[in-house]
C-alpha cells in the first residue's frame, strides 16, 4: 500500500522598516496642484480626472515626498505597498496606470508601474525590489491619465523595507 505524507512549511517573514508612510498627512508635494490627494489618516486616495475641458493628451499626476535621511538600499532593498484601483473609466492600459517612483540623492529615477488588475477593486500588496539605486531620497506616487480618462487609486501604506524569513515546520 502507498503511504502519503503531508508536509507543511510555514514561513514567517521578518520585515524591518527603513521608512514608511501609513497616514499620508504631511510632506507630500503635488503636481499638478489640482490632482486628488486626500487622506483620512488611514487611507490615501490619489488620482486625476482628465475628462473635463481642457482635456490634456496625458496627465502624469505625481505626489512626491522627500526622505531624510535617505534610505540605504543595500540595507533596505524593497518597497512594499498595499493599494487598490478604486475608480477608472477605461480598460485601455496605455491610457491609465499607477506608478511608484523612487529617486536617489542625485535625482536618478527608478519606477515600477501597475496596470489595472484583473482583480478589480480588491486590495493587493506589491513587493518590489529596488534594482538600480544606491539610496532612496524621494518617493513618488503617480497616476497617469490619457484624454477623456480618469483614475483613482487608494493606498493603505507604503514602506521601504528589508525582509528576512524564519522557516519552521
Amino acid at each position: 500500500p502507498a503511504t502519503s505524507y503531508k508536509v507543511v512549511f510555514k514561513a514567517n517573514l521578518l520585515i524591518e522598516i527603513g521608512w514608511k508612510d501609513e497616514n499620508f498627512l504631511e510632506g507630500w508635494k503635488l503636481w499638478p496642484s489640482d490632482m486628488t490627494f486626500e487622506s483620512d489618516g488611514k487611507i490615501l486616495t490619489i488620482g486625476y480626472n482628465n475628462t473635463s475641458p481642457p482635456q490634456l493628451p496625458m496627465v502624469r499626476a505625481e505626489a512626491k515626498k522627500e526622505i531624510h535621511p535617505s534610505i540605504n538600499v543595500a540595507r533596505f532593498p524593497f518597497v512594499i505597498i498595499r493599494f487598490k484601483f478604486k475608480d477608472w473609466n477605461t480598460d485601455e492600459i496605455n491610457k491609465v496606470y499607477f506608478t511608484i517612483t523612487l529617486y536617489d540623492d542625485s535625482g536618478v529615477l527608478e519606477e515600477t508601474t501597475f496596470y489595472r488588475p484583473s482583480n478589480v477593486s480588491n486590495w493587493q500588496v506589491a513587493f518590489v525590489p529596488i534594482k538600480y539605486l544606491q539610496n532612496v531620497a524621494e518617493i513618488g506616487l503617480v497616476t497617469r491619465t490619457g484624454p477623456e480618462t480618469c483614475l483613482y487609486v487608494e493606498v493603505d501604506y507604503i514602506a521601504i523595507v528589508a525582509v528576512g524569513h524564519d522557516l519552521s515546520f
